[in-house]
């Protein structure tokens, strides 16, 4: 995945906006490459909002405007409402703290915008951990789509219906005609999905950042679990396709359909079939990840994906079982 810089002097004013929290010296990193960003210093402002006891103590830039909200707990959405909230421009960019940027990223990102139609753009996430399982979690689609996405649109720019905002753009009126960021998890998602039933929103390969990857399975296997407790809980929050999101979600399970599987095989005496039916699927997901060798170079990525995989499915439905225990008790929060 290399970053080719689009010819075309199109410096629209935009917003970057970033929320951070107990995450300083990643932070910094995120800063040192906004520096050095290929796009005009007097066409971009940063808007970082920190939710902390103490200000940020280190210099910054005049373009970066700074802003400390209290420690409430009150979730990603309202962070970044708030931040939303003291963007001056028309577009809005997002990116998270444990990024690092491309130079040519803004320029890529806002470059589709020359259509006025298009209201949104997501751009392309790699990581440089140097891990197979790290490296795997890209490979996979997490966060942001990663090289699964990238590898789909051949390089080009692409329709899409998914934008994260580890590296999303958005036009201001645009998110003012929808509405503001919901839930307390998954919220960029909820978003998108809002705004791409209205509106047209593409991928821009060329628009690439780093993203900081969990790198081990027991932070795969936690990282998801509080995905799957996000999903449930935003499926309680919502009104219209709460039926639609459920239904979704327990076809999608991972433990669902391997307790069915076992089920079947003991119902029917298969149960001896198991073990090369478990090897075929491992071997499916080899073939379905095979690409990734034609980017990345190792087989060691490869052959750890399935397994990756796995982990983050079923910690995705343990999270799913936690929230909706939770929403039985009647405690409906995320804390």
């Amino acid at each position: 995945m290399e970053a080719t810089t689009s010819q075309q002097d199109f410096f629209p004013l935009v917003s970057i906006a970033v929320i951070t929290k107990d995450r300083r010296e990643d932070l910094l990193r995120l800063l040192e490459s906004l520096a050095g960003l290929d796009y005009p210093r007097d066409c971009f402002e940063v808007v970082l909002l920190e939710e902390a006891d103490t200000d940020l103590t280190c210099p910054l830039p005049p373009y970066i405007h700074y802003h400390r909200i209290p420690r409430e707990n009150r979730g990603y959405g309202y962070a970044r409402n708030r931040s939303v909230e003291l963007c001056r421009h028309d577009l809005v960019a997002f990116t998270d703290d444990d990024c690092r940027l491309d130079p040519a990223w803004l320029r890529e990102l806002v470059a589709p915008l020359v259509d006025p139609l298009v209201a949104g753009v997501a751009g392309a996430v790699r990581t440089d951990s140097p891990g197979a399982v790290g490296q795997a979690e890209i490979v996979l689609g997490f966060p942001g789509g990663g090289l699964k996405r990238f590898h789909l649109s051949g390089g080009r720019v692409v329709p899409t219906g998914h934008l994260s905002t580890c590296n999303c753009l958005y036009r201001k009126a645009v998110l003012r005609e929808v509405g503001v960021f919901r839930a307390a998890g998954s919220e960029d998602f909820e978003l998108a999905e809002r705004i791409t039933a209205r509106h047209r929103c593409v991928y821009a390969p060329r628009a690439l950042l780093n993203h900081r990857a969990r790198g081990s399975l027991s932070a795969v296997l936690w990282w998801f679990h509080g995905r799957g407790r996000q999903q449930v809980y935003l499926i309680s929050t919502i009104g219209r396709g709460r039926w639609a999101r459920l239904c979704w979600n327990l076809g999608t399970s991972l433990t669902l359909r391997a307790a069915t599987l076992v089920l079947l095989a003991g119902l029917t005496g298969l149960i001896g079939l198991l073990p090369p039916a478990l090897l075929g699927y491992y071997l499916a997901l080899v073939w379905r990840y095979r690409f990734s060798y034609r980017y990345l170079g190792r087989w060691d990525v490869l052959w750890v994906t399935p397994l990756v995989k796995v982990v983050m499915d079923l910690g995705l439905d343990s999270g799913k079982l936690h929230q909706s225990w939770r929403l039985l008790v009647g405690r409906r929060d995320l804390r």
